[in-house]
């Protein structure tokens, strides 16, 4: 028997869906004289317990149409006008600028991560978010919103390049020589630099475009200057605003402790440190870049000391949890230091 009046509970009749993956859930024993125990426990949904829902069926869209067409909601017209936001803004709002009817415009720098991330908000408010259907989404991407929860779905412009080995197809053999002195050589791979159209160098210029026509979106970019084969910008890496790094661990909740850059001889270089001791063992940590999780700094390998202090990757959203690791006692100091 449960006696359940004039208690703070609820009986659930039915099941009740959670509005994430995953969650906590707190299971109290309350007694006369109050509560006597309380556990909390998380809990994840795993992927063999729920069949996948079957696909949508694949077809074209119109993501944008030139000559217009519909109309859109009152909530997605703006008062003020379009702002930006995003990792070049360290997520504040920033107003683009009215061109011709129906389009704006603003003026991108591209930083040090040879990276940016953005959203644009309708009348700066964070809450009429516009996003791509996509993380990372390209430009042309189909425009969702305004809405108030993006999912962490933004435009990436991606400067940065990487080096690859051609593939196996472009192997062959070439004939050397002619007649009888003619021999067969394997032409070998050689490595090539590969990279988007928008890849670009430090303080790059870019365009970023919104255009709406009718009930019709697009968000479009083209790069100005910096492209890799050009060289450097130096008038840009001057206007670039200052970075700040901060350090973010189990001896400070996973909260944000800044470090304090460090006068260095050469403009082109930078150090920052920060003077910590710890409260209890361990000392795990990753740093990251204007407060953003998704400019974390982290080690190349899990739980990683100072034996290699170049293996070092980011800034990005793909450390996959890996930290570095103090390993140290309660009372312990220690002098972080980042070039």
């Amino acid at each position: 028997h449960i006696d359940a009046f004039d208690q703070p509970m609820c009986f659930m009749g039915e099941t009740v869906e959670l509005p994430m993956r995953s969650s906590y859930t707190q299971s109290m024993a309350r007694g006369f004289g109050g509560t006597n125990a309380t556990v909390i426990a998380f809990g994840s949904m795993g992927s063999d317990m729920r069949r996948p829902p079957p696909r949508p069926p694949q077809r074209d869209r119109l993501i944008f149409w030139p000559g217009g067409g519909g109309k859109l909601d009152a909530a997605a017209v703006p008062r003020k006008g379009f702002y930006i936001a995003g990792t070049f803004t360290q997520w504040e709002a920033e107003p683009m600028e009215a061109e011709a009817a129906g389009s704006y415009s603003f003026m991108l720098t591209l930083g040090e991560n040879r990276w940016e991330q953005f959203q644009i908000w309708i009348d700066g408010d964070p809450r009429k978010c516009l996003y791509p259907e996509l993380p990372k989404a390209p430009k042309q991407t189909a425009v969702c919103g305004p809405s108030p929860s993006s999912g962490g779905n933004a435009w990436h412009i991606e400067g940065r390049t990487h080096v690859a080995e051609q593939s196996l197809e472009a192997q062959a053999l070439a004939d050397i020589g002619e007649g009888e002195e003619a021999v067969r050589a394997i032409v070998v791979p050689q490595k090539v630099e590969v990279g988007t159209v928008d890849r670009g160098l430090v303080g790059a210029r870019y365009r970023i475009c919104l255009r709406v026509s009718g009930k019709y979106r697009l968000v479009d970019w083209q790069r100005l200057s910096g492209k890799p084969e050009d060289g450097e910008v130096p008038d840009m890496l001057q206007a670039l605003p200052k970075s700040s790094y901060f350090v973010s661990g189990d001896f400070n909740g996973w909260g944000f402790q800044e470090m304090t850059e460090v006068p260095q001889e050469d403009a082109r270089s930078a150090a920052f440190t920060l003077d910590l001791q710890l409260l209890r063992p361990g000392g795990e940590f990753q740093i990251l870049r204007n407060r953003d999780w998704d400019q974390a700094i982290y080690p190349l390998v899990e739980l990683a000391g100072c034996e290699d202090p170049a293996s070092v990757g980011g800034p990005d959203d793909e450390s996959l949890g890996r930290v570095w690791c103090l390993d140290g006692r309660p009372g312990d100091r220690f002098r972080l230091e980042l070039r």
